[in-house]
């Protein structure tokens, strides 16, 4: 078996290390159809070669890092004269422990320096993104179906709600408009929504204030560069306090109220700041 180091170029490219590796390995092997055992670390590429396939991890690619300087290491067929530099074996080569004179130690294997670790390899591997791409894809389509399975069976639920709601008579029909209208409500909103991606925060803040004036119902919405002009109708409508706590949103740079018409509509323009 002989082992060959060569540090990393300094110029070379990680796009370019494959290649490079490749080419070192070819030319530096000295056996004709020999095999290898390769290792890339930051300091470069450390090679073992040998004339007969490998049966597993060369015993000193899995020994356990050495300090600074030469050592005489004992494995467990050969005895190697070794040369250790920042945790990086420089130089080994196979020797007779019977004519060296530098008393020999025992291999360790409980740290090894020069494996692959796989979890590392895997996650670099083009098949591990792909896997975990199609995993995340997925799981957004997954969340997606519930997000439409539950909307449907809210709306399925506010259906029969409301065919139920139809049935009764009395006092039940006042329920019945009033729900009636609160959808109606509800599917402007979400129309809207629809068009323009997000419900501004400008409908939440003026609705609030609204709310404090009693019952109230939306009849048209229309939001242009951060201005919203909302068409409302209802009763009882304290016009100027309105407007006293639509000004006191720090959030609308401006607030204005106008008659629609006389059966109590008003339009509110809001801007945002």
């Amino acid at each position: 078996m002989i082992y060959v180091f060569r540090p990393r170029p300094k110029q070379l490219k990680q796009s370019e290390l494959e290649n490079w590796t490749s080419l070192q390995i070819k030319t530096l092997c000295p056996f004709v159809n020999g095999f290898h055992y390769s290792h890339i670390s930051p300091a470069g590429l450390h090679i073992w070669f040998s004339n007969q396939a490998f049966s597993g991890i060369p015993e000193t690619a899995l020994q356990t890092a050495l300090p600074d300087g030469d050592f005489v290491i004992k494995g467990q067929r050969f005895t190697y004269e070794q040369t250790w530099h920042n945790a990086v074996l420089v130089s080994c080569e196979i020797v007779d422990e019977k004519s060296h004179a530098q008393e020999s130690v025992a291999i360790e294997t409980n740290k090894p320096w020069a494996t692959e670790v796989k979890l590392k390899k895997t996650l670099v591997s083009p098949l591990t993104w792909l896997v975990i791409g199609g995993f995340t894809l997925l799981c957004f389509i997954l969340w997606f179906a519930i997000s439409f399975l539950t909307l449907s069976m809210q709306e399925h639920s506010t259906k029969q709600e409301s065919e139920r709601l139809s049935e009764l008579s009395g006092e039940r029909i006042v329920q019945q408009t009033a729900l009636r209208e609160q959808q109606q409500q509800v599917q402007l909103i979400n129309e809207w929504l629809n068009i323009h991606g997000q419900l501004p925060e400008t409908l939440g803040l003026v609705a609030e204030k609204i709310n404090k004036q009693g019952s109230w119902k939306v009849n048209q919405i229309r939001w242009q560069n951060k201005a919203m002009e909302l068409e409302l109708q209802g009763e009882n409508i304290d016009i100027a306090q309105l407007i006293t706590d639509l000004e006191t949103i720090p959030e609308l740079q401006s607030v204005s109220i106008r008659p629609f018409s006389s059966g109590g509509a008003w339009i509110i323009e809001a801007k945002q700041r």
